[in-house]
């Protein structure tokens, strides 16, 4: 399966997230199950991105400023843009 920029980017959004596949599909206005089946494909087609994402997972953090989160979640995003450019999909 060949991701659209618009799944990736959600899929981005996800990893990043600390919400429940579930819950994020929700707040997105997607079916769980398409969802749950994005998420299966992705981790399955690409082990070391996945992995890598779940493991930089973005913490919870209300100490941090609005300002210093967009760079943060911006600096996550074009890192993830990078691995997608490295590993494309085959």
């Amino acid at each position: 399966m060949t991701f659209s920029p618009y799944q990736l980017e959600l899929l981005g959004d996800f990893y990043r997230s600390n919400f429940s596949v579930s819950r994020f599909a929700q707040e997105k206005g997607i079916a769980r199950i398409t969802f749950w089946r994005w998420v299966r494909i992705f981790e399955d087609s690409n082990p070391e991105i996945s992995a890598y994402m779940k493991k930089n997972k973005s913490p919870k953090s209300s100490d941090e400023s609005s300002s210093i989160t967009a760079l943060r979640l911006e600096n996550e995003r074009l890192s993830l843009r990078i691995l997608i450019l490295k590993y494309p999909l085959i």
